[in-house]
């Protein structure tokens, strides 16, 4: 185990950030050293330059057409839906991560995609009224299933700002950690996990 995580400490404490930082490379300063050039990175640029020299093309200026007639009925879906308060029942049951400040933000966005998915279907809901202060306030209640909706789509969506790193960062992690746990397999078979963490 010690001789394990020697190795690992040592491959992470020689890694060096390329000074052309704009290639997105690492070098690790040894023999077995590696140099990853993240292609998912350079596959997602080639594709944004291919759809980029596409609109310039007539099928591109067709589509853009396209887009906006699909914009536009959007825009008159919007329309239909009355400007009606959600409340939420199961609000106090709610849990959330609570490890970082910047949760506090995340946890608003967690409860607006419960709502909004609540008023999205305001036509299958009852429409609840209430007197106060002489006024009448009229709402949809939250389901259960929005709920359950809006979980899904968080861990998608939110799932990723509640990450303490970028998504290219936390990809280059991930393959830096594979490959020193491969190499210390190949080296020292048999020893238990070496564990690489935020401070090396």
């Amino acid at each position: 185990m010690v001789l394990r995580d020697n190795l690992v400490r040592r491959a992470i404490s020689r890694i060096s950030i390329s000074s052309r930082n704009a290639q997105r490379r690492i070098t690790l300063k040894n023999p077995m050293s590696i140099t990853p050039y993240l292609p998912d990175q350079i596959r997602q640029t080639r594709a944004i330059h291919v759809m980029q020299r596409q609109r310039q093309t007539l099928e591109g200026l067709l589509a853009d057409v396209d887009r906006g007639a699909v914009t536009g009925l959007h825009r008159a879906a919007q329309r239909l839906l009355r400007p009606l308060k959600v409340v939420n029942p199961y609000a106090a049951d709610l849990s959330f991560a609570d490890e970082q400040t910047r949760t506090r933000r995340d946890h608003m966005k967690y409860l607006g995609l419960i709502s909004s998915i609540a008023l999205l279907h305001q036509y299958s809901r009852e429409v609840k009224r209430v007197e106060h202060q002489g006024r009448v306030i009229e709402y949809v209640e939250v389901w259960p299933k929005d709920i359950a909706l809006a979980n899904k789509l968080s861990s998608v969506v939110l799932g990723r700002t509640l990450d303490e790193l970028p998504p290219q960062t936390r990809k280059l992690l991930i393959a830096l950690q594979d490959w020193i746990r491969g190499r210390a397999d190949e080296l020292c078979p048999k020893v238990g996990d070496g564990v690489i963490g935020r401070h090396g």
